[in-house]
């Protein structure tokens, strides 16, 4: 399964349309500092951690029998996730519905170096 492993952050397709200029610079400038700094994990049991420059989240994850779509599932909410591509080094969801925000248009991820 590709999905299982670690992965880095790549960049983030913002949804900009509501947000004031100066915000989404601010987003901006923040993403760059902490991209190298963010990492995810899909372990092989269901576990998922999220860790970054400011915190660690830790959950399960499982996916649809369609395996089209990741369920997140962490302390506070469960996110649903639409797979747009996956493969051995390129990984890229979109949150759907109510768990689309601002913070996360689009997550694109790749494969760290070996």
């Amino acid at each position: 399964m590709l999905i299982i492993g670690s992965w880095n952050l790549d960049s983030l397709e913002i949804n900009t349309d509501l947000l004031p200029e100066a915000m989404i610079k601010v987003i901006y400038s923040k993403m760059q500092e902490t991209k190298q700094h963010t990492k995810y994990f899909f372990g092989k049991d269901g576990k998922y951690v999220n860790n970054s420059i400011s915190k660690t989240v830790e959950g399960t994850w499982e996916l649809s029998d369609s395996g089209d779509t990741l369920k997140l599932m962490l302390p506070d909410k469960t996110i649903f996730n639409k797979i747009l591509q996956i493969d051995a080094h390129r990984f890229t969801i979109e949150p759907l519905g109510g768990t689309k925000n601002a913070e996360n248009g689009r997550i694109f991820m790749i494969k760290p170096e070996e």
